[in-house]
Parts: structure tokens; C-alpha cells; sequence
């Protein structure tokens, strides 16, 4: 794509936020290339617009295990507590 853009240079705007790159080719009409050399936008034949989506962050993945912990500790504590409390009712 890098050498689309650089072939690309001369005969298409660059624009604030990059390079336009007209593709028109397989439903694509443009492709714009931020200054870093990677696609930030596509715009399609039909209108609509598709903008880059960044990847999720390792936090995002990491909190993703805490729900089977969750899922085990929470009714464990919960059948715990109801334990205690009927000792306690049992005991006097």
C-alpha cells in the first residue's frame, strides 16, 4: 500500500490529515494514508466511510480472565456466608 502512496504522491492532495490515495477498485474509492504511512480511513463507492479501529489494550484481555475468578469466588463467598450464618443460628 506504502508504494500506492508514494507512486501516488504527485497526482493526489495531501491533505492536514494525510495523503488521498483514489483507488476505485473492488467497492473502494479512496484510501486515506496518515503521515505515519498507515491507512487511517477508507471510503467506499457506496458513500459510507470506514475509519481505523485500534487494536484493544492489554488491560482490555486482562480483564477478560477476572470473570471465571469472579464466577468461582462470588457464589463460593456467598454458600460461605450462608454457612456462617446458620452456625451461628445452630450454635446457641
Amino acid at each position: 500500500m506504502l508504494d500506492i502512496a508514494k507512486d501516488a504522491k504527485e497526482n493526489q492532495p495531501i491533505t492536514p490529515w494525510g495523503l488521498v490515495v483514489e483507488v476505485n477498485l473492488d467497492g473502494i474509492k479512496e484510501v486515506v494514508i496518515d503521515k505515519a504511512g498507515s491507512v487511517s480511513s477508507i471510503e467506499l463507492l457506496t458513500g459510507e466511510s470506514i475509519q481505523r479501529i485500534e487494536a484493544p489494550t492489554l488491560r482490555a484481555y486482562l480483564a477478560l480472565l477476572l470473570y471465571p475468578v469472579l464466577g468461582f469466588f462470588a457464589p463460593w463467598g456467598f454458600i460461605r456466608l450462608l454457612a456462617w450464618i446458620g452456625a451461628g443460628f445452630l450454635s446457641t
